[in-house]
């Protein structure tokens, strides 16, 4: 696999009630075995309980050079600058309850 610009991982795994499992990992939309099996051991050690539990991520890694990356608390307050810039308001500001999420 070539050195990209932008690196994307999708993954997925679920754990059934009778603790069957599904995993799922693809790195550059190509299946990735050893994210799958990472996934696979972790949902393995998942006590869902008798539960059905998935998850699901899609990852973008956009590779830098360490002298580029910016501290923490720098990075932190650019982010809600621009929140604040976009929406008129801070991000501490907006507080909704749990089943608003959409609005």
């Amino acid at each position: 696999m070539s050195s990209p610009h932008v690196i994307y991982l999708k993954c997925f795994v679920s754990k059934a009630g009778d603790g069957s499992i599904n995993a799922d990992c693809r790195l550059q939309g190509q299946d990735w075995i050893e994210g799958t099996n990472t996934l696979y051991h972790f949902a393995d050690k998942l006590d869902n309980k008798g539960n059905f539990h998935s998850r699901k991520q899609f990852i973008i890694v956009y590779p830098r050079p360490l002298e580029e990356l910016k501290k923490g608390e720098t990075f932190a307050k650019e982010v809600k600058d621009k929140y604040t810039e976009m929406y008129g308001q801070s991000a501490k500001s907006v507080e909704k309850k749990w089943f608003e999420f959409w609005k």
